[in-house]
């Protein structure tokens, strides 16, 4: 399975989905990234998820054609070399220098999805997420978003009140980040590097899963749960501390999760 594969950076994966959105190219935040990107939004009728394609793998792809076609008939692309991420709870994947796309050949792999995905919208969208991004934040909750599609949803901003009822201890709370980029470090010979940048500098980052319910829910049995993801300084927020310092409490016992940060279950948040 792809989840199996999440931040390996020395497997390569094949993906295959009927694309329903696109972004523009998005240009790099100055020092921050390698090159320009793409990104496009895919579904194999039953999982969702991100393809971004970098630099020349971007411009190769010629969205406004696929667009166009999409009018016609599904685009269902085959991803030949892509890396396996996770973001907000979506896979996520990116391409490397070896990455190929095929679009609707005649492969097993896009018939089968081509059968899966045929009663889906198929006309592709651009999404260029300025909108949805600066927006307010629509008010909502956990039980009506579980409602939405999720492609459609992508982008959104929702304003929600909630309370945890659980912390998903084998997720872990933490990794160890670049302190400039932010991306996870690869344990090398006793140290670190990070596959981006040169610094071999650790800095833990939180990174952790919830289980929560709408702070309003009263039926035990009816109740929806979302699983709701925390990262860098919403954990910060949550739990009060920086993660360096909540992990100094248990360094001698590094496989349960902190006291501090068990004690925000059953807390309520608000978030956006």
């Amino acid at each position: 399975m792809l989840s199996d594969r999440v931040d390996s950076v020395i497997t390569l994966s094949d993906v295959v989905g009927l694309v329903n959105k696109v972004t523009p190219l998005l240009l790099p935040p100055s020092g921050k990234a390698k090159s320009h990107r793409r990104q496009l939004y895919i579904t194999n009728g039953s999982t969702h998820a991100t393809v971004t394609l970098w630099g020349e793998q971007a411009d190769l792809l010629d969205v406004d054609e696929l667009i166009a076609a999409s009018a016609q008939g599904p685009i269902i692309v085959l991803f030949v070399g892509m890396t396996v991420g996770e973001y907000s709870g979506l896979l996520a994947l990116q391409s490397t220098s070896v990455t190929r796309c095929y679009v609707n050949a005649p492969l097993p792999e896009i018939a089968d999805v081509r059968e899966k995905t045929k009663d889906l919208p198929y006309h592709i969208e651009w999404h260029t997420g300025k909108t949805k991004n600066d927006a307010e934040p629509i008010p909502s909750s956990i039980t009506e978003i579980s409602t939405f599609e999720p492609n459609d949803i992508m982008g959104m901003r929702y304003k929600i009140s909630f309370k945890i009822t659980e912390i998903h201890e084998g997720d872990g709370c933490y990794y160890m980040s670049c302190t400039d980029c932010w991306k996870k470090l690869i344990p090398e010979s006793g140290s670190y590097r990070c596959p981006d940048c040169t610094t071999t500098v650790p800095l833990p980052r939180y990174r952790f899963v919830v289980r929560a319910v709408d702070t309003n829910s009263t039926d035990k049995d009816d109740a929806k749960f979302a699983d709701l993801y925390f990262f860098g300084p919403r954990g910060e927020a949550a739990v009060g501390q920086k993660a360096l310092s909540l992990l100094a409490s248990v360094n001698e016992q590094p496989t349960r999760l902190p006291d501090d940060l068990l004690a925000i279950v059953g807390k309520e948040f608000v978030t956006h």
